[in-house]
């Protein structure tokens, strides 16, 4: 990742996990060398449609972070609102 204010390249991982609330267990996860998430919601929730054999979850939660008007149309078309944002 680039760090700014050092004028640098950092190694660095973002990474991103799915958990089950009631098992408490990860379902899914990904990780990339991107500075932000607010494109990684996506790879998130297909890895979790993958690995859950199509399962969509009932309720969703996400920070401020992953938000952007590019993700709001993502999460229709993989989701087809079936899934409660909270």
């Amino acid at each position: 990742m680039k760090d700014d204010a050092a004028c640098s390249f950092e190694q660095c991982y973002n990474c991103q996990a799915a958990v089950d609330d009631k098992a408490q267990v990860i379902v899914a996860g990904t990780i990339t060398q991107q500075a932000n998430d607010k494109q990684q919601l996506k790879p998130v929730l297909e890895n979790l449609k993958e690995n859950t054999r199509g399962k969509k979850p009932k309720i969703l939660s996400a920070d401020a972070g992953f938000f952007s008007i590019c993700l709001t149309h993502n999460f229709l078309k993989l989701f087809r609102s079936d899934v409660a944002p909270q």
